[in-house]
């Protein structure tokens, strides 16, 4: 975003949205910050903060003794630090700005807002901005996991005779979508019901439940069983994918070469209802 603040102009391009996810995964809200003298004279003793309203962020500062007429610069800004405390806190979503602030001789020279959107600690921002944070919800060392794993094993063991889930070290792709296929029929033992995802007012992503709400209320939409299955998947120590389509999500294993090219997909209709899919793949 470019604006006049005269008599600056100030290119600022910045991430429009924050939450828990990013902070914790030290993802840079703010990717360039160039400042241009647009006058005729130089500008000295210059300070550049940005803060933030409600304090998601802790306030910024840089120093420069002279920006001359005409001139540009570059400022290194990756080093903003989200507030942990504060977005691990957040239970609803709230609109939220950066307040960018230039000073010259400790007067204020210069005053730009931008707009930013403040996520609950469970809410995914959907597929506009960062997608790929949807990974962060993936919890393999949650409480609740060990429970799935528990009673897949029991399963694992009546079909194989060894309830062990001991991911790849077989080296055999029929072991490995055993060890799927057993954590896929625990997670339908739960017999979750289809729910609409918790009330927000968001019109793009959506509010997630964690593993303990799920286990809690026996309630889940396809994106939570799909972290869900994602989450335990990775406890075992294989690699999960998460898929999300235009209203739908759902959890796979990638196809390995030792998996003879199929992928099994586990494809967690909704309302009350589970059905397995394996797909073939000409793809290692």
């Amino acid at each position: 975003m470019i604006t006049s603040i005269s008599p600056l102009v100030a290119e600022f391009i910045y991430t429009p949205v924050v939450n828990y996810a990013i902070q914790q995964n030290r993802i840079p809200i703010v990717r360039n910050l160039v400042l241009e003298n647009t006058t005729e004279k130089d500008l000295h003793e210059l300070k550049i903060t940005l803060t933030s309203e409600p304090e998601f962020v802790y306030s910024w500062e840089h120093r420069l003794e002279t920006l001359p007429p005409n001139q540009k610069i570059e400022l290194e800004v990756k080093d903003l630090k989200l507030s942990a405390k504060f977005l691990s806190e957040l239970t609803e979503r709230l609109s939220g700005e950066l307040n960018l602030k230039v000073f010259s001789n400790n007067e204020l020279l210069a005053q730009q807002f931008y707009s930013v959107d403040v996520l609950a600690y469970d809410q995914w921002n959907g597929i506009g901005v960062l997608p790929e944070i949807l990974a962060a919800f993936v919890t393999p060392n949650h409480p609740e996991i060990a429970k799935v794993l528990q009673t897949a094993a029991t399963i694992l063991e009546r079909w194989t005779g060894n309830p062990s889930f001991d991911g790849y070290q077989s080296l055999s792709p029929d072991r490995v979508k055993k060890q799927m296929g057993a954590i896929f029929e625990a997670i339908a033992s739960l017999q979750l019901v289809y729910c609409a995802p918790p009330a927000s007012f968001e019109n793009t992503g959506q509010r997630l439940r964690t593993c303990d709400t799920i286990f809690a209320h026996k309630l889940s939409t396809c994106i939570d069983t799909a972290l869900l299955y994602a989450s335990c998947i990775e406890a075992i120590g294989l690699a999960p994918l998460l898929i999300v389509l235009k209203g739908h999500a759902f959890g796979i294993h990638p196809s390995k070469r030792i998996c003879s090219g199929m992928i099994l997909v586990a494809n967690f209709a909704r309302k009350n209802h589970a059905k397995q899919k394996i797909f073939k793949s000409d793809h290692a």
